[in-house]
C-alpha cells in the first residue's frame, strides 16, 4: 500500500444500513421499490486529492470535489 493512501485509512465513514426504498420517476409517473445492501458513505465530498491517492495518481493538493466519475 502506498504511504500516500495510508493517511486516508482513518477517513470517517457513515454506515448506511441495508433496506428497501421506493424510487419514483416523475417524468413517466412510475414508482418502484428496490432493496439495497448496507454500504459506507463519506460524510463529506471526496476530494480530487483523496481520489488521486486511491488511484495512485501523482497529482496532489487539489481539495475540489471529484466530479464525472
Amino acid at each position: 500500500m502506498s504511504t500516500e493512501i495510508e493517511g486516508y485509512l482513518d477517513y470517517p465513514m457513515v454506515a448506511i444500513p441495508g433496506g428497501k426504498i421506493e424510487l419514483r420517476d416523475d417524468r413517466i409517473k412510475r414508482r418502484w421499490k428496490v432493496q439495497f445492501k448496507p454500504f459506507l458513505l463519506a460524510p463529506y465530498p471526496v476530494t480530487m486529492d483523496l481520489s488521486n491517492a486511491i488511484i495512485n495518481s501523482s497529482s496532489q493538493g487539489d481539495l475540489k470535489p471529484v466530479v464525472n466519475i
